[in-house]
């Protein structure tokens, strides 16, 4: 996650994910920082709900096949 506000490792917290589609809104009920480099943090989530789990699994699908199609009309 690229941000300002860095967190020290091993924070928890509660994280929302907006798709850029329309799609409501994706809540990762627990969430623990796990690592920190400059300007940003990684992220390990820990509790999700089955449903926004699939919804998560879909997004990410879309945004590598979109990146894959860029890459290859670019390249």
């Amino acid at each position: 996650v690229e941000t300002s506000e860095l967190l020290p490792l091993g924070t928890f917290m509660e994280l929302t994910i907006t798709p850029a589609s329309d799609e409501e809104a994706i809540t990762v009920e627990t969430a623990a920082v796990c690592s920190v480099r400059n300007e940003s943090m990684g992220i390990h989530f820990l509790e999700l709900a089955s449903g926004d789990k699939y919804r998560l699994s879909q997004v990410v699908l879309s945004l590598l096949v979109s990146q894959s199609v860029h890459h290859t009309l670019f390249s």
